[in-house]
């Protein structure tokens, strides 16, 4: 892939300026990464709190050829790559299904997939927050879930050039592989679960019920037991949270 890199010292939010500059005609591999965005969010239009300077805010542009059916697939297979960018620092990273990636129970890592169509063929916005040299009196008090960072974890200061060149590395290897070898990818995912073979809550259109994480499906789906021992397979939750540790 060649990519094209272009940071921005502030934007609304990365996804959407690379959406803007895809109905145009910009080429895969594109490359948006600012310093800071003031509308920057995650799934289901939560807010991503990122302080200017401090994160990597980023979005790639994708135009599979495989099929549209395979692309949701996109997110695993960035959610793997960063793991494997934080492992290169010498961490220790875990997946939570289905978008997120955390640093001993915190979170660290929220990705981001929009698909879209057009006149001129579907594309794919992928977005990511990563935090790099946040600390700890940076975020505020009453986040939902604890967050860390690549200096609170390493002890030094993070090059956000660098870790997105380490990135982009790791996803060329790991992308293509959602057409046909998505299987490997989840085995992947698999060993640095976050969730599998713990208790965890969800909510779902505002239905919350309690059981256990048992693995991913064959489709890239949450493996889910309730209490009834029933099992089931997830595709989407408004929330999930590990509730015994």
């Amino acid at each position: 892939m060649d990519w094209q890199i272009i940071w921005l010292e502030a934007t609304g939010s990365t996804n959407d300026e690379l959406h803007r500059l895809a109905l145009q005609g910009a080429p895969a591999g594109t490359v948006i990464v600012a310093d800071s965005q003031s509308s920057g969010r995650g799934r289901r239009g939560n807010t991503w709190v990122a302080p200017p300077g401090k994160c990597l805010l980023c979005s790639i542009l994708l135009r599979p050829e495989f099929a549209m059916d395979c692309w949701p697939r996109l997110t695993h297979a960035a959610s793997l790559a960063m793991a494997q960018t934080l492992e290169s620092l010498g961490l220790q990273a875990q997946i939570k299904w289905p978008n997120d990636v955390y640093i001993a129970g915190r979170k660290i890592c929220g990705i981001l997939l929009e698909t879209f169509t057009s006149t001129g063929g579907g594309f794919v916005v992928l977005g990511f927050g990563l935090n790099v040299n946040v600390s700890s009196e940076e975020w505020p008090q009453n986040l939902a879930t604890p967050a860390t960072s690549v200096s609170l974890e390493t002890g030094e200061l993070a090059h956000r050039e660098s870790i997105l060149d380490n990135f982009l590395q790791h996803f060329e290897k790991v992308w293509p592989g959602v057409h046909q070898h998505f299987s490997s990818i989840l085995e992947a995912i698999e060993t640095r679960s976050f969730l599998t073979g713990h208790r965890i809550s969800l909510n779902i259109h505002g239905h919350v019920e309690s059981g256990t994480a048992c693995g991913l499906t064959p489709n890239g789906g949450l493996l889910f037991e309730d209490s009834q021992g029933v099992r089931r397979e997830i595709f989407t939750a408004d929330t999930i949270r590990r509730v015994d540790g």
